[in-house]
């Protein structure tokens, strides 16, 4: 059994979202930060993203 929200659940067609957010993590640690906004319907994968 999973211990952590998404932990054992796939991203299927989530590529590119996935690869922006590490990007923009990236920028951030570098020193060039920027704000995103996650949004959508219950049960999308929001939280599993953002973990």
């Amino acid at each position: 059994m999973p211990d952590a929200v998404g932990e054992g659940s796939p991203f299927v067609g989530r590529g590119e979202v996935v690869d922006t957010l590490s990007r923009q993590f990236d920028d951030l640690r570098a020193g060039s930060g920027t704000v995103t906004l996650v949004v959508g319907e219950t049960g999308v994968g929001k939280s599993t993203l953002i973990s």
